[in-house]
């Protein structure tokens, strides 16, 4: 009981819109997450309990979030993409930069699934507040990185809501200005009393915005709620002044044909 009870410490869901090779569902700490409306054998969903699960086409990751913070109770909480992991072994294994590519096989899963693995990011967060994915240093500033390649209106919008809602928001903001190291992806691990602050913070955010806007863009485009919640995270992270560690992401690919 006492292992079993040790395994539920930390649950990292990871987000599947489609088919792809996956863990064990029965692995004991990398719960498989059906998001989408997509649907599998062993698959948690998305749109069980309370849930915003028919915001996931422009929500991204944040459907999966919401849901964990709504239905979940485990102490640690983290998140993965269908080919996306990260890598907690600081040796010599698979450490390229900030992401690296490599051909998706169940050997590798079951190297990033390993116990080992969870036990790692476990002794991480007892002496960090916060696992990311390494940062990737970027050829503009955060800023301008966003501005070229999302619409403006929701940028503007989000500078103003932090501001509003955060008193020391503004003086942070400058932050998207001064450094071209982003956090990506909506991936992380932290504690439960980090995650639920973090929750209340995000879609306090992120909600206001889409209710102004909504889907005006099209497409990719439509999606800035999830782009926007990739760049809040790295200035709420900076603004509540926690301890953060990176590792590796690895984003496991299919060989080519």
């Amino acid at each position: 009981n006492s292992q079993k009870t040790k395994l539920m410490m930390l649950k990292i869901f990871q987000t599947f819109h489609k088919p792809y090779l996956r863990v064990n569902a029965q692995n004991g700490w990398i719960y498989p997450m059906g998001v989408n409306g997509y649907r599998d054998v062993d698959l948690i969903t998305d749109d069980t309990g309370e849930n915003i699960a028919q915001l996931n086409p422009h929500y991204c990751e944040l459907t999966a979030m919401y849901w964990a913070w709504k239905n979940d109770s485990s102490p640690y909480v983290g998140f993965y993409h269908y080919r996306r992991f990260l890598n907690f072994v600081v040796d010599e294994t698979w450490q390229a930069g900030f992401g690296f590519s490599m051909a998706l096989s169940q050997t590798t899963i079951d190297y990033l699934a390993h116990p080992g693995q969870r036990e790692l990011a476990l002794r991480m967060l007892r002496t960090g507040d916060v696992i990311i994915p390494r940062r990737y240093a970027q050829e503009t500033s955060v800023e301008a990185q966003y501005l070229k390649y999302h619409p403006v209106e929701p940028w503007e919008h989000f500078k103003y809501v932090v501001s509003e809602k955060f008193p020391s928001g503004g003086r942070y903001l400058e932050m998207f200005q001064l450094t071209n190291l982003s956090t990506t992806c909506n991936m992380f691990v932290m504690p439960r009393s980090i995650f639920e602050p973090y929750c209340q913070d995000l879609f306090s955010v992120i909600d206001p915005i889409w209710g102004h806007w909504g889907p005006r863009w099209g497409g990719y485009l439509d999606r800035y709620p999830g782009f926007l919640a990739e760049r809040f995270l790295g200035l709420w992270l900076h603004m509540k002044g926690l301890r953060i560690l990176e590792v590796p992401l690895l984003v496991l690919e299919p060989p080519a044909d």
